[in-house]
């Protein structure tokens, strides 16, 4: 992981280079100690952030931090339509977590998109 200066060093470059659009995934970026603070500075050089998560570690407190550092969206992952298809993926009860997570994503106002493969 980079050091906070050297990744709020990095975003600025980006915004010197005129970068338009930032994703960031993981892992899981929720992990991430500096994300909000990554995710400020990236909106404040108008850089658009997207985060690409499966939502379980997403508290009420955590989400009104991304929503204060101007995060819009979420990419909120599922492994499948329901608990037993998706926890073969991603162990039991992870179902369960994403789906709290994402509607707690819902309730703070995030645009929420659910990538997903058809076969």
């Amino acid at each position: 992981m980079l050091s906070r200066t050297d990744a709020l060093d990095f975003v600025r470059y980006l915004g010197e280079k005129k970068v338009f659009h930032l994703s960031l995934a993981g892992g899981e970026p929720l992990l991430c100690p500096l994300l909000e603070e990554v995710i400020a500075e990236a909106t404040s050089q108008r850089i658009a952030v997207a985060l690409s998560t499966n939502a379980m570690l997403l508290t009420p407190e955590r989400a009104r931090c991304l929503r204060s550092a101007d995060l819009k969206s979420l990419q909120i992952s599922f492994d499948g339509p329901d608990a037993p298809t998706n926890d073969l993926v991603q162990g039991t009860g992870a179902f369960t977590k994403t789906l709290h997570g994402f509607r707690i994503a819902i309730a703070n106002g995030f645009e929420v998109l659910i990538p997903m493969v058809l076969i």
